[in-house]
């Protein structure tokens, strides 16, 4: 996972979204594979654009609320 990610770190992600500066389906993507790094043993601290990106879909609100519906499951 590390050096798929440091691939997506430093030659994949375009702008604060993975295409750029708009929103598509590949972001959610990212954010769920993001979310496996703990698992793996991967720091996602050590991907900063990676690890923005993560936090920033943490804020969208459909993103919240799918969190909180597998936590309530």
């Amino acid at each position: 996972m590390s050096e798929c990610f440091r691939i997506i770190e430093d030659g994949m992600l375009e702008g604060p979204y993975v295409l750029g500066e708009h929103y598509s389906t590949a972001d959610p993507y990212l954010f769920l594979m993001s979310g496996w790094l703990k698992s793996d043993r991967v720091e996602i601290a050590d991907f900063p654009r990676v690890h923005a990106h993560y936090r920033m879909m943490l804020e969208r609100p459909a993103v919240q609320k799918a969190l909180a519906e597998e936590k309530a499951a």
